[in-house]
């Protein structure tokens, strides 16, 4: 490879966000439009619908595979932001190693990364905060399921003797005993 080729690598947390909404899409196009800028030939797009806190998802995992085989000595790697990447230090870690193992280069138009010590500084304080909002929002949608259920609202197959019931004044459907099976049971 040449030394201005580079790749895209795009995540979503969730299938369901690939399908429904244009996160993919919209990330690609910001890095092409940063590569286009920076006069990088773009050569391959890896997108994953994974979450940000695991280090092993198939495009990843294939995007690493591609560099390794092409010894990508000096290919960029384009991220629309830093918690594309990773959404836990330690899986930002591993990530930016294995990159760098393969000889490539990560670079985040949103974010200078470098190897200057206020760089290193910058990166590690936007992954911090993108590990605590992940907590955040991961603590948030437990307490909100638990309300739902302990509210009548059940996210799973109704049990025996039990049903899924639209009921006024509540949105959604409740669990509500399905007579006469629920007396039985």
């Amino acid at each position: 490879m040449a030394s201005n080729d580079a790749v895209i690598y795009c995540r979503v947390s969730t299938k369901k966000q690939e399908q429904m909404g244009d996160g993919l899409c919209s990330q690609e196009n910001m890095c092409r439009h940063y590569a286009t800028w920076k006069g990088y030939n773009v050569t391959h797009v890896f997108g994953d619908s994974r979450s940000g806190r695991i280090a092993e998802r198939p495009a990843m995992r294939d995007l690493l595979r591609y560099l390794q085989s092409k010894k990508a000595i000096g290919t960029v790697v384009v991220i629309d932001e830093l918690s594309r990447l990773a959404r836990e230090i330690d899986t930002h870690r591993e990530l930016r190693r294995a990159i760098k193992k393969a000889g490539a280069i990560l670079e985040c138009p949103a974010q200078p990364l470098g190897e200057a010590t206020h760089e290193k500084l910058q990166e590690n304080i936007i992954m911090v905060m993108n590990e605590h909002w992940s907590d955040v929002v991961s603590a948030r949608t437990k307490e909100r399921q638990t309300a739902r259920v302990m509210n009548g609202y059940w996210p799973f197959r109704a049990p025996i003797g039990y049903r899924h019931e639209t009921v006024a004044g509540h949105q959604g459907k409740l669990l509500v005993r399905d007579e006469p099976f629920a007396t039985y049971i």
